[in-house]
């Protein structure tokens, strides 16, 4: 995540981190750092359960807004692929607005019609400006109507996990402060259930997970949808690349295998 000053850090022996951009960063200001990635406990599988059929849908969940750039540019990104691939469910955290300021809307929207109507038979100054669409208050939807109400309730914990095991395909975004490396939660929860991740590409990803293969990129929004399409229309592709992501985190990204590394942190900071 992004710190601001990253000046902070010069308090502390050793700083960890899984982003390799926020790593460098700290680095730079001559603190001492490194990068420990996110992981994923196999427990998690057995808490949950194993779910009887995956549908053949993609998922996603995570926060959508236009108040920053950074969460800006995926909530754009996600509205554009709900357009063009219906089978997509997003489950996140967005604004709505309340019954009041519906109808408020609503009815200063219906006055702007009726008066630019008697504004043909009548000549008024006050007829001309609420016609006027310019002069009407900003919609009280931050979002698109449409995309805001086809948002599901946002989902946490064990909760997000047992519906995320539930879906084939998981689409993933990383945020601004990430850079151009791969590192969110979210690829290592989404391969650990055994979802066939698609996910932006970034400049390491193939170190962690072989395209094509153990997961899916994308490095556009066309190329988002287009591959999402194919995913969803060969669902055995989705499937065989699913399990692949699922037996290289379990083999590779597991807590057990992120305490070790942990523990080599501490080992060499403490002598």
């Amino acid at each position: 995540a992004n710190c601001g000053d990253e000046k902070i850090f010069n308090l502390f022996d050793l700083t960890l981190s899984n982003s390799n951009h926020l790593v460098s960063r700290i680095q730079q200001q001559g603190s001492k750092a490194d990068v420990l990635q996110h992981s994923f406990d196999p427990i998690i599988l057995e808490k949950i359960g194993k779910s009887p059929l995956k549908k053949n849908r993609i998922a996603f969940f995570g926060n959508l807004d236009n108040s920053s750039e950074d969460f800006r540019e995926r909530t754009k990104l996600l509205n554009q692929i709900s357009k063009k691939n219906p089978r997509i469910d997003i489950y996140g955290e967005v604004q709505r607005p309340n019954f009041f300021e519906k109808v408020k809307f609503y009815l200063l929207q219906k006055r702007s019609y009726l008066a630019k109507t008697c504004s043909y038979i009548i000549s008024s100054s006050k007829l001309e400006y609420w016609s006027d669409i310019d002069n009407l208050p900003p919609s009280p939807w931050p979002l698109p109507k449409d995309f805001t109400n086809s948002v599901h309730r946002s989902l946490y914990g064990q909760e997000m996990l047992t519906k995320l095991n539930s879906y084939q395909i998981s689409f993933n975004y990383h945020n601004k402060h990430t850079g151009n490396h791969a590192c969110n939660m979210r690829i290592f929860e989404a391969t650990g259930l055994g979802n066939c991740l698609l996910t932006d590409h970034k400049s390491d990803i193939q170190s962690i997970f072989e395209p094509d293969k153990e997961i899916v990129t994308y490095k556009s929004l066309d190329e988002a949808v287009s591959k999402a399409n194919y995913l969803i229309e060969n669902p055995k592709v989705a499937s065989e690349i699913g399990f692949a992501g699922q037996r290289k985190t379990l083999a590779n990204y597991t807590s057990e295998k992120q305490i070790e590394i942990l523990h080599s942190f501490f080992q060499s900071s403490l002598k």
